[in-house]
């Protein structure tokens, strides 16, 4: 395989379900422009999973990996799209590869760098090392993500964390397995339409809260009522409920529900949204005001 530089966070074979003759049609938050791009284009950044060794060469195996598991779920997609039922393997891999499509932006790399820097993980983070207990944890994660010795000294002097690219990287993909499991054990619902279209964005999955009390501890994928929506294509979407066995199709053809959870794709975006018309993104960013629904780092 070669060694490309130019990386998708957002997959190829993922973003082509959302063109129309080849173009996809996307909302740039930054300039509030919509225009009509190659796919190819799309989501892009060069060398954004390309890690450096050692003696300096450059380490492609990331990218290698996320292209294996792309074509996988390529095929399934395939499958979906001609409206065939897919296996419990074919679940378990898919479900990598939604897990994958939230942790392999460079949105989740700069919310981890949020998260190693907030003030109360690093409180916890100097008691640890005040009362000794902090070798054990950085034996650990050494090797794993990248944190060298010295870093228990940087850390005291200005409570600063920092992960190697190879750290972040790992600690995301972890991250990713382990959801993937808990999304290969839930209810699966695949649901199409025909009359309109659904649109993604580079925060493709999106979740409701909960109809339950989850006060005063929050709620997350895995909480009790909390259904994850993820379009695959523009005219079919998976919707993701509780724990249980089961994977079901369906119809959906109610103009009303399909707008409600475009809207909540719009407005959960990062930067970029994608469809295959301008028409839908005008409608969208007219209907949201150009709403941008801001997203708050939580320590549970």
């Amino acid at each position: 395989m070669s060694n490309p530089k130019r990386h998708h966070y957002l997959p190829q074979v993922y973003l082509e379900n959302f063109c129309q003759e080849g173009g996809l049609w996307v909302y740039n938050d930054i300039d509030k422009s919509i225009k009509n791009i190659p796919k190819i284009n799309a989501a892009v950044i060069n060398h954004f999973y390309t890690r450096e060794n050692n003696d300096g060469t450059k380490d492609y195996e990331l990218e290698k990996r996320l292209s294996f598991i792309e074509g996988e779920a390529g095929k399934i997609i395939r499958k979906l799209i001609l409206q065939q039922e897919i296996t419990s393997e074919d679940k378990g891999k898919f479900s990598l590869f939604i897990s994958l499509l939230q942790h392999r932006t460079p949105f989740a790399v700069n919310k981890l760098h949020q998260f190693m820097d907030h003030p109360l993980l690093k409180w916890v983070k100097e008691q640890q090392i005040e009362n000794g207990i902090y070798d054990n944890f950085i034996t650990e994660y050494e090797e794993k993500y990248g944190m060298a010795r010295e870093f228990q000294k940087q850390l005291l002097e200005n409570s600063e964390i920092q992960l190697t690219k190879t750290g972040e990287w790992g600690f995301l993909f972890d991250t990713a397995i382990e959801i993937a499991k808990l999304y290969s054990q839930m209810q699966w619902h695949f649901i199409y339409t025909t009359k309109t279209n659904f649109i993604t964005s580079d925060n493709p999955l999106i979740y409701y809260e909960p109809n339950i009390d989850i006060e005063p501890y929050g709620y997350g994928i895995a909480t009790p009522t909390v259904e994850k929506f993820i379009p695959i294509s523009s005219n079919l979407i998976l919707k993701i409920g509780d724990f249980g066995k089961g994977t079901s199709y369906g119809l959906l053809n109610d103009r009303k529900i399909i707008r409600y959870i475009n809207s909540s794709i719009f407005v959960r975006r990062k930067q970029f949204v994608f469809a295959n018309n301008r028409e839908q993104l005008e409608f969208l960013l007219k209907r949201t005001n150009d709403y941008k629904r801001k997203e708050i780092i939580k320590i549970n």
